[in-house]
């Protein structure tokens, strides 16, 4: 079968993607080459130009609805899984996600770094990287000579928010203060610099530091406070979203829709065939930073991972105009009519004379 740019296969128990090999098209860089694997080098890569590239852990293995799940780094973006086309997958267009096992979980917690790694810097990039989509990229203990630092990606409101929770100098409890930053690069993309504002006295210090930070990860992270952090919108911004369960007929009859977190949501397609086994018959455009990327959900506007993005019913604002009447069997009290009018004038012109008070402008969300 003739594999193309792009799609990952998994061989031996290893997920692997297709990428662009060098301008020689040689097989430098190919992770079966050189290898126990070597053999099977010219058999695997049938198509000229392609290497594979064994995929890289990211992060820590999660469960959700009984089954647990590895996050993968992928190399190029998009993808090609199981005979389909992942295009630029929302929020998650360099990851690939799957489906693993106990003893799957023990040897990618054994290989989810290189191995050169500073092992005092372990545990907290561990914690960092159980965040949602936060990949650490580098890091140094400083060695007592230098700053602690390390350096992540993040396009996760709801994680950034819990980092800068973390570190902040009110909260953090350690005994260096510790900054963030923000690193720019010259092709306009940019990631992130925390670290410690000078270096370590001795190695006490520092464990005990970095285990104070670890600690406020789990306890920032925790169900307790998702609420007050999720994507960066607080409580009172979350209530004016007045959110409500999905339901698909109303979704299906034209009713807006936003994703759990408030980002605008466009449904294109109800029902999407899917051999897949997930029933991911929703097709749905996903705002995202200027643009509108594609997302796959259930019926029950559940994706497979990631509840942040799961579809949620946006309440319409609504208005109108009422006539208000004095009612004579009620002590001159005040009454609404039930009737509702597009405009002022509609409501005005349909007014009874009698125990007429006034026309008013009413707001309501359904």
């Amino acid at each position: 079968m003739e594999r193309k740019l792009g799609e990952i296969q998994q061989i031996n128990g290893k997920w692997y993607q297709l990428v662009k090999a060098d301008k020689n098209n040689s097989c430098n860089g190919c992770s079966f080459f050189l290898s126990d694997n070597g053999k099977d080098c010219i058999i695997r890569c049938k198509n000229y130009g392609l290497i594979y590239k064994k995929l890289k852990i990211g992060g820590v293995p999660y469960s959700r609805d009984g089954k647990i799940y590895q996050t993968y780094i992928v190399p190029y973006t998009p993808y090609f899984y199981n005979g389909e086309y992942y295009a630029c997958q929302a929020f998650d267009s360099r990851y690939f996600i799957a489906e693993i096992n106990k003893e799957d979980m023990k040897e990618n917690e054994e290989n989810k770094y290189d191995g050169k790694m500073d092992k005092e810097c372990i545990s907290l990039c561990d914690a960092l990287n159980s965040l949602p989509d936060v990949e650490t990229t580098e890091s140094c203990c400083g060695h007592c000579k230098d700053r602690f630092r390390i350096f992540f990606k993040c396009k996760n409101p709801y994680s950034l928010s819990v980092i800068a929770r973390v570190f902040n100098r009110r909260y953090s409890g350690t005994k260096l203060q510790w900054i963030i930053e923000v690193e720019t690069h010259d092709n306009g993309g940019y990631n992130y610099f925390v670290h410690s504002v000078e270096a370590y006295e001795n190695n006490t210090m520092m464990e005990k530091d970095i285990s104070q930070l670890v600690e406020n990860i789990k306890y920032w992270s925790s169900e307790k406070y998702k609420e007050h952090f999720i994507n960066g919108v607080t409580n009172e911004e979350k209530k004016k979203l007045n959110l409500k369960p999905f339901n698909f007929e109303e979704a299906k009859a034209g009713k807006p829709v936003c994703t759990r977190d408030g980002r605008k949501a466009r449904i294109i397609c109800f029902d999407r065939i899917d051999s897949t086994g997930c029933n991911l018959s929703i097709v749905a455009l996903i705002q995202c930073e200027g643009t509108e990327v594609l997302q796959l959900y259930r019926d029950d506007g559940k994706r497979v991972v990631k509840a942040d993005l799961d579809l949620m019913m946006l309440s319409e604002k609504k208005e109108g105009w009422v006539n208000m009447y004095r009612e004579e069997s009620n002590n001159n009290e005040r009454s609404l009519e039930q009737t509702i009018y597009k405009t002022r004038k509609d409501a005005f012109d349909n007014a009874c004379p009698k125990g007429y008070i006034t026309t008013t402008k009413i707001n309501w969300e359904e």
